[in-house]
């Protein structure tokens, strides 16, 4: 497991950024859902790179609460070679408080909850922290 330090890009969506959700989402309408959001803008994408190289893929949104109140969504998150979870969760927070938000969340599986959870996260119905 290589846990060297990733770097975040601002991307686009890519053929890349869709085989890397594909991990997590292999379902072609549900995809076809991602990529048209991605490409519109609705949604955000960011590319994760371990020593120049391509290893994952962040979808994200921004989210406004009826109280007004703004939550950063992280929607799919992939890294390959492990050891990232803690470097996300990081890179997302820090990303929340610079857009102002109040929760940061992430959509994810059963077996990533557990995961989270030591890392400060509270299940809701997703994985939630105040930023």
């Amino acid at each position: 497991m290589d846990v060297s330090a990733l770097s975040f890009v601002p991307a686009k969506w890519s053929d890349t950024a869709a085989r890397h959700v594909a991990l997590i989402e292999p379902d072609a309408e549900t995809l076809d859902v991602v990529a048209d959001r991605c490409i519109s803008g609705a949604w955000s994408v960011m590319a994760l790179f371990r020593q120049n190289t391509r290893v994952g893929t962040i979808v994200f949104d921004i989210e406004r609460h009826p109280s007004g109140a703004l939550h950063l969504v992280v929607k799919y998150a992939f890294a390959m070679g492990g050891g990232a979870t803690e470097q996300i969760a990081g890179f997302a927070e820090k990303l929340a408080r610079e857009l102002g938000c109040k929760k940061l969340r992430f959509w994810t599986s059963r077996k990533a909850e557990r995961l989270a959870e030591k890392h400060g996260f509270k299940l809701f119905y997703v994985m939630e922290k105040d930023v």
